[in-house]
């Protein structure tokens, strides 16, 4: 319920002052931001800014999202990496053990698991390489209180030119 699709938000958008807003409705009269139907070009600048601000949040949404899945994946491929470390530790003391005893039966065998995990350690810790790389190269985060300060100047700059 509170991701809404973007036809429903430009139909709140595109209100009039005739239709009121009810209380358990609150649109875009709670901002202070009112159209009107005899001022159209007043509307279409105020309506093309606020879908500027509309993309420019959409935009901001799907980043910090996007931020998010790439830490989550790294947290993973961290988890997992260990774990193949851990198996390859395991499976070369296996190895280094059995052919000392001379048991070549069970040699084969663990050889053959210790060329897997290596295997695929060595694939995992190439994939955390790439996606620690990409986060590394993001830009540095943009604190919250400076995307507050950037709607409240272009609410105050929508808001001047309807009463101009």
């Amino acid at each position: 319920e509170m991701i809404q699709p973007i036809s429903r938000i430009e139909a709140l958008l595109l209100r009039t002052e005739e239709e009121p807003a009810s209380s358990n409705n609150k649109g875009l009269y709670t901002l202070g931001l009112t159209t009107s139907k005899s001022s159209s070009s007043s509307l279409s600048s105020e309506l093309d800014s606020l879908r500027q601000v509309l993309n420019i949040s959409v935009a901001c949404l799907q980043m910090r999202t996007m931020d998010a899945l790439l830490r989550v994946c790294r947290d993973r491929l961290l988890r997992t990496t260990y774990r193949l470390a851990r198996a390859v530790e395991y499976w070369s003391r296996r190895v280094e053990r059995f052919e000392s005893w001379h048991m070549p039966v069970s040699l084969d065998r663990d050889r053959l698991r210790l060329s897997y995990a290596k295997a695929a350690y060595t694939a995992e810790v190439q994939r955390l390489g790439i996606l620690a790389q990409l986060l590394l190269q993001r830009p540095a985060d943009v604190p919250e209180q400076t995307l507050v300060t950037a709607l409240q100047v272009t609410a105050q700059g929508t808001t001047t030119t309807t009463t101009t």
